[in-house]
């Protein structure tokens, strides 16, 4: 599934407000997928099982999340 970059930083900032982990960049593409399909379940009503991978902390990408001002300090 093709995820622009703001929505998927904005899924990764979602994220870290909510789990206290700061998701690598490719994991926050997986995330934006997730609350998609999260979003299109509840709004049809569907009990639906989502799983997938967070392969990894963005703490080596912070350079990337201070570009596009995420996550909040």
């Amino acid at each position: 599934m093709a995820v622009a970059q703001d929505e998927a930083f904005s899924a990764a900032q979602r994220f870290y407000l909510s789990e206290g982990i700061l998701p690598a960049p490719e994991s926050a593409h997986a995330i934006a997928a997730v609350i998609r399909a999260a979003e299109t379940a509840k709004r049809e009503k569907k009990e639906t099982v989502i799983l997938f991978n967070l392969s990894g902390h963005g703490y080596f990408d912070v350079a990337a999340y201070a570009k596009e001002n995420l996550p909040p300090t």
